[in-house]
């Protein structure tokens, strides 16, 4: 961590930009600047006695410290940036940092900015270059369609969104509508457990619940090379208007998930390209009531994987009445039916799996339940179910707001299901967890 924090503390200066109006981009970037330090610590109930290899050690702690600003070069050009730095105890987690356009890292950095990017604004159309998440879907608590960005999953229960190297523009039309078109010029790596790590599974592989290979075999990675041809496009047209979001997307580049190829003697997991098609809306009806779904169609390219749809439908509900004839102040309530259906199955030759069991949340009921005792004090419950692995995972908990900079939260996540499911995979990973949280 003491090699991290200062590379977060001195990459502002670092960065040698000019000037910019009323007071200069460097007073821009202080003005701006929200910076949060959040420390946590989990407690697990379970070891791996029979595992030599694994992190299993009972406390795990971690440390971050993150920056989010702006700042004018010119009256009509922003440098959007959000940096981080963070160390912890986990083995086979953080090293290294700033990684580079298509980066294949699978460690967490140690410190690296989340979105760098430039966005410069015109009368109806914006342009933009850089590193910067892509929002996309409407859904709260599982999007199949919010897939366009990267992501530091090394503790799947406490992921970070990461950017990705893009350039785009966004035509602005009338007051409500939107269309943006953006090109994705590196697919990188996610950062996922390896190693010692408990968050591994018995396969060997983050991303697939079960493989039926050959016995001794090791599933090896493959990634596109850069350049042009790999490049991905997105085009998105969305409206947000009182009462009312909607949007349509195309893409085309790799897809989602992976695949196994099989190439002599050797496995490799890789995606393939394919065309994406996803529309979704959020409608608000009456008191706090809102219903949103959306959808996403895959067609990979030559059957090297099976073309599916996947589809969330659900319900939030603000509510305050009731609540308070029950003693609370607030609560809110979402629930979500997360399903994936075939199309056709993967028929190429050269691949031996497709990436049914990489899509998680295929037959799933999601829910979660805030209670407000008052303005300072929340009890939180939420569960994830899968109904065709009969998997899931529950969280207990709660949230007391100290101040409006200071926040401490306490929970238990359990997990449940057979070793070949999703959360069944971590059924020794139940833990206590807790964290402190400081604005400034």
């Amino acid at each position: 961590m003491m090699r991290a924090l200062p590379a977060l503390l001195l990459f502002v200066p670092a960065l040698a930009f000019p000037a910019g109006p009323a007071g200069g981009f460097f007073a821009d970037l202080g003005k701006n600047a929200a910076w949060q330090f959040k420390t946590g610590l989990a407690a697990y109930g379970a070891a791996f006695p029979e595992e030599h290899d694994v992190d299993d050690r009972p406390l795990q702690g971690k440390v971050e410290l993150t920056l989010k600003s702006k700042g004018a070069l010119t009256s009509a050009t922003i440098l959007h940036l959000n940096a981080f730095a963070q160390a912890g105890t986990p083995d086979d987690t953080y090293h290294g940092g700033f990684h580079g356009p298509g980066s294949r890292e699978s460690d967490s950095a140690a410190a690296d900015f989340s979105e760098i990017y430039l966005r410069r604004s015109g009368e109806k159309t914006d342009t933009f270059f850089g590193k910067a998440l892509i929002p996309a879907g409407l859904s709260t608590l599982y999007s199949p369609v919010n897939r366009f960005h990267n992501l530091d999953a090394k503790d799947p229960a406490d992921t970070r969104e990461l950017g990705v190297w893009q350039l785009g523009f966004e035509r602005f039309i009338g007051d409500n509508d939107s269309l943006k078109f953006v090109v994705i010029t590196h697919d990188e790596r996610v950062r996922e457990p390896r190693g010692r790590s408990r968050w591994l599974g018995s396969t060997g592989s983050y991303e697939f619940t079960s493989l039926d290979l050959p016995a001794g075999t090791t599933l090896q990675r493959r990634f596109p090379e850069g350049g042009t041809d790999n490049f991905g496009y997105l085009l998105t047209y969305k409206r947000a208007a009182e009462g009312a979001d909607w949007f349509i997307t195309l893409h085309r580049g790799f897809g989602a998930f992976p695949v196994v190829r099989l190439d002599g003697l050797d496995y490799f997991s890789e995606k393939v390209k394919a065309w994406s098609f996803a529309a979704g809306f959020a409608l608000t009806r009456g008191k706090g009531l809102e219903l949103h779904g959306e959808a996403i169609v895959q067609k990979t390219d030559a059957h090297r994987d099976q073309d599916f749809v996947r589809y969330v439908l659900g319900v939030n509900y603000d509510e305050t009445d009731f609540a308070q004839s029950m003693g609370f102040e607030k609560l809110k309530f979402t629930v979500e039916y997360a399903g994936d259906d075939v199309l056709k199955e993967q028929s190429h030759t050269g691949y031996v799996a497709n990436s049914s069991k990489a899509r998680p949340f295929k037959d799933t009921v999601l829910w979660k339940l805030t209670l407000d005792l008052n303005s300072k004090n929340s009890l939180i419950a939420g569960q994830t179910y899968n109904f065709d692995g009969k998997d899931h995972v529950v969280f207990l908990g709660g949230e007391h707001k100290r101040t409006d900079s200071v926040n401490f939260r306490a929970g238990l996540e359990i997990y449940t299901g057979a070793d070949d499911t999703h959360f069944g995979r971590w059924d020794r990973n139940d833990r206590l967890v807790g964290s402190y949280t400081y604005k400034f």
